[in-house]
Formats: structure tokens, sequence, C-alpha cells
């Protein structure tokens, strides 16, 4: 579940209230990005302060996919970060594609109950997306 640290107080991710966490969390996630893309053709990285994203399309989707969370898993351990379970969830754009997404989440130990879960509706940084299905009101 996610948490939030008082001011001076680090759990998980930044300190808060100071100015100097900001600087780190963008250099971090540049750093985590340019692993992420430099890694991995057609695998395509966003963020915002320390929270991030990244997408891949096309044949071969679903592999990308998951191998781009396990490099960021790893990237987030040797960083010293946790992920905020209640705000990490995945989508696709077709039931087949979740489906075969769910399998290999499910297959990396991911997916199930207290872990991921796929979504058709999702907000991304203010912005509320609708990859499948009505969108909310």
């Amino acid at each position: 579940e996610g948490t939030v640290s008082e001011e001076g107080e680090r759990k998980g991710g930044f300190v808060q209230g100071m100015s100097s966490s900001l600087l780190a969390a963008q250099i971090l996630m540049a750093v985590w990005a340019i692993v992420i893309e430099g890694s991995m053709q057609d695998v395509r990285t966003g963020g915002f302060i320390d929270d991030t994203n990244f997408r891949a399309m096309g044949p071969g989707c679903v592999n990308r996919v998951a191998e781009a969370w396990a490099e960021t898993k790893i990237f987030d351990n040797l960083a010293g970060l946790k992920t905020n379970k209640a705000k990490t969830v995945y989508w696709a754009t077709s039931d087949a594609t979740e489906k075969h997404l769910t399998k290999a989440l499910r297959a990396m130990g991911d997916q199930g109950k207290g872990k991921l879960s796929a979504v058709r509706i999702f907000v991304l940084v203010g912005t509320q997306i609708t990859v499948r299905g009505k969108r909310n009101r």
C-alpha cells in the first residue's frame, strides 16, 4: 500500500520536503530511462518525478514489456526504491495481449492477489486514459 513520508523521512522512495530529492529523482529516473530504452529495442519510457511508465507495441510487445518490468525491478532494488503496488498496473489494447501479458507476469510471480493487476482505465499524471471499454464520467 502507498504511504506518504513525513518531511525529512524516507519510506522506499525519496526524502519528502527536501529540494535535493527532486534533483536526485530526476537524475535517477533519467538513468533508468537510458537503461530501459538503451537495452531494449522498441520500448519507450516516461515518467513524472519518481513515477515511471514504459510501453511497447507490435509483435513481441509482451516479451519486451515483461523484460522491461524485470529490469525495472532490478534497477529499483539497486537504487533502494520500492514498488508502490497500489499505483502499479498494466494494460493492453486487446484481450489477447492482456491475456498473454498476464501469463508472462504470473510466470515472473508478479500477477495475482496482492500483486500487479490489469486495468482498462487508469490515470497517468492527472489524465484519465481509457484503453478499452467505456470511460469513467
